[in-house]
Formats: structure tokens, sequence, C-alpha cells
């Protein structure tokens, strides 16, 4: 459920928190595992005498029950209008104490110490272990069902009606999606939990760096004085190891670079790979001369990256890839399996062969796709890509074949155009 900005509050209130709303679905079933936030919400108020289970089955035949209910969540409250039919509608509200801000320091103490858990905080997640340790330190996350206080628009006066107990099962579904609204429930924000957690870390961070550079003073006036005196350093004469050195984040950030080794020079040729030794299996969806031409390939192209001396074509989409391996093996023994998996017409692949010998990537694209034509004669056109780019076509055998490009003025193309006026096709 996510949460409109707020005002920077250490401890939020219903006046400066705008409501945050969750739409619940329906409890889907009556049993969760025991190791959610939404279950051990619900084994706090289970386990406790404040609430009769009478009142409570009846809420959880509520929730189970298709009613509309949707839980309006914000700091210290948590209201539901449930919704029986078109004219009956009951608003029912739970609300509990915000916590202290001294409350909050603990519990933001024991995420801001964990190094895993803030980088969970980071992605939105928090282990529920959490409500444990912090009960141990003396703050309750869940609140106590004795300090609820319950409300609702209905004419049951009973201690729990329906409705209220309803929400106390749909906030079990809230939990268990949304972690976090139950902080926000007890009054603090996501947002402002982030923003605290990163306080205290950087705070502590700043505390460790101060007491080194402390020591480290300490250890140098103690030095000078013996090397003064002409005495031993008692401190520096014990065997105990030195301290770690802690650095703040932003300085290991500025601070200069160490020389990094030179880079290796890559070899002048490719490497030779040489066939496998043993055919591929029989159920293998490749044969070995395929996966040894793929192998020499890959091996190519690697060395045209690291050398710089032609284009490695690294980053082709499905089709410019095609016609890229296309040209590399028109003619040899490989030809054929490529024409059979890809599923092109051999005709169509040695167009796109065509294209990419031409001009790469940029040929295959105003083959398949052009912006604007413009016809020389019956026999001689220009095309232009999206890029501004013309390209020249002539018809060959009765098809429009590439033949040079690209070139930003088509003028530059007209030059290379045959006087074959009485060619025919």
């Amino acid at each position: 459920m996510s949460t409109p900005d707020r005002k920077d509050n250490p401890v939020p209130t219903s006046k400066t928190v705008p409501k945050s709303m969750t739409k619940s679905t329906p409890v889907k079933s009556k049993k969760k595992p025991s190791d959610t936030w939404g279950s051990k919400w619900l084994h706090r108020l289970e386990t406790t005498a404040t609430f009769s289970n009478e009142s409570l089955e009846r809420g959880r035949a509520y929730a189970l029950h298709d009613w509309q209910l949707e839980v309006d969540l914000e700091p210290g409250k948590a209201e539901a209008l449930a919704r029986s039919g078109p004219r009956i509608r009951n608003r029912a509200a739970i609300e509990v104490p915000i916590l202290s801000d001294n409350e909050w320091s603990i519990v933001i103490g024991l995420i801001a110490d964990s190094s895993a858990r803030t980088a969970a905080l980071l992605d939105h997640e928090i282990d529920p272990n959490i409500l444990s340790e912090a009960k141990s330190e003396g703050v309750s996350l869940l609140p106590a069902p004795r300090s609820l206080k319950v409300s609702c628009s209905c004419r049951n006066w009973g201690e729990l009606c329906k409705h209220s107990s309803a929400v106390v099962y749909l906030l079990a579904d809230v939990f268990d999606e949304a972690p976090f609204d139950l902080f926000l429930w007890r009054g603090l924000s996501y947002e402002d939990l982030v923003q605290r957690v990163h306080q205290r870390r950087s705070s502590t961070s700043e505390d460790s760096t101060a007491g080194f550079a402390d020591t480290a003073a300490s250890a140098s006036s103690r030095a000078e004085t013996a090397e003064t005196s002409g005495e031993q350093d008692p401190v520096a004469s014990k065997t105990e190891p030195p301290a770690t050195l802690t650095i703040n984040a932003l300085d290991a950030w500025n601070r200069t670079q160490a020389v990094l080794p030179l880079a290796l020079v890559p070899p002048q040729t490719a490497a030779v790979i040489p066939p496998y030794p043993s055919d591929a299996p029989a159920n293998a969806p490749f044969t070995g001369p395929g996966l040894h031409s793929l192998v020499v390939d890959a091996v190519a192209r690697a060395h045209r990256h690291l050398t710089g001396t032609e284009g490695a074509d690294l980053e082709l989409g499905t089709e410019p890839d095609l016609a890229r391996r296309a040209a590399a093996v028109e003619g040899t023994e490989h030809w054929g399996r490529l024409v059979i998996h890809s599923g092109r017409s051999s005709r169509e692949l040695s167009t796109k062969a065509s294209a990419w010998r031409v001009a790469g990537s940029a040929g295959v694209e105003i083959v398949e796709t052009s912006r604007d034509v413009l016809e020389i004669n019956k026999f001689v056109q220009f095309r232009k890509n999206e890029l501004a780019q013309w390209f020249r076509f002539e018809k060959i055998s009765g098809r429009w074949q590439l033949v040079s490009g690209p070139a930003n003025d088509p003028a530059l193309l007209e030059s290379e155009t045959l006087d074959i006026d009485t060619a025919t096709d």
C-alpha cells in the first residue's frame, strides 16, 4: 500500500499525516502460517482474555463472508466501512496508542544496527522477528488488546461487534501484504522510518570515525611523551591487536584511487577453435558442426570487440543477427540448416544476407521497412529510413535488391545510376 508524502515529523499525528487507504480483500482461509505479521497479530488477540472467543468468531465469519469492507489506515486509527447491502452501512474503528519517540528509537536501532535489515528495509521488506526483539526491549509494536479502543456505528453495544471484530481479521491481511502499515498504525510512516534509520547509521559511522581519531591522537601524544622522557609507552607495549580502522562512506568515495594495472594486450588474431572430437548426443537440439560454427563466431566477435578493429555487433536484434549469420554461412555446408531452423525461405534469407553485406543492420532494416521511396526509373529507386539516410535499390531478376548506401544526400547515390532505360526486367 503506497503512502503519501508527509511532513518531517518523527511521530506523525492524524492531523499532520494524510490517510493512507487500503482496500482489503476478504480473508481466504481461517489459518495462516505462524511466522507472518498477520498471524502474530491474530495470535496476540486470540490468546488473551480481553475479547471473548464468541466475539472474535463472529468477526472471523463476517470477514470470511463476501461483504464489502474497506480498511482506512492512519496513525493511531484503523477504520472500516462495512457494506452489507445497498442501504446497510456500518463504520467500525479500532484506535491504538502511538509509540513514543523513545520507543521508536529502540525499534530503529534494531534495524539500523543490522546491515541485512537495513538493506531489506530499502527493498520494502522487514523480518517479523523484530517484533519479539522489540518486545524484549520493552516495546510492543503489536498493541496489547486491552489498549485497543473499539467503536462502531451499529446498535450492538456489546464488547466487540461483528464489524469491529472483522476489522481485526482484515488487519491481519493488511499486515501480511504491507507490514509497514503496522508501523504507520503505530505512528511512523515507511518514509520517515527509512529517514530515521539512515540518520542513525550515519551518526553511528561518524561516532566510530571520531572515536578512532581520538584513539589515534591519544596514542600519538603518548608516543611523544615516551620519546621525550625515554620511557616505554605502557599502552603501546601491550600485545593487544590494533583497533580496526573505519572510514566514512563519503570520505571513502572521495579519496584518491590507486593506480590500476595496465590492461592486457589482446592477441593479434582470434584463437583457432578445433572441432569437438565427438558428435553431439542424439537428442541434442544442435549438431557438432553447428555448435562449432557458433563458438568460432563468438570467439571472432569477442576478438573484434577487444581490438576495436571492426564492429563486434554485440547488441543486435534477432533479425539483424540472423542476417549477419546468413551472410557468414551462405554458400557453406551450414546454409541449409540455417534455412531450416530459421523458418525462412532460402530466397528471403539470401536477401537479408545481401542487405547485411551492403549496409549491416541498417541495410536489413531498410529492406523490411522504409519511410520514403524515391522512384528514379523502373529499375532504380532510393529509399529513406527514420534517420533520413538514403539507400539505393535496383531491380535484379525481378526483385528489388539493396546495392549501396547509406548516404545523407540522395545525390550521392545518383552518380551511381547507370543508363539502363533500355534494360529489361
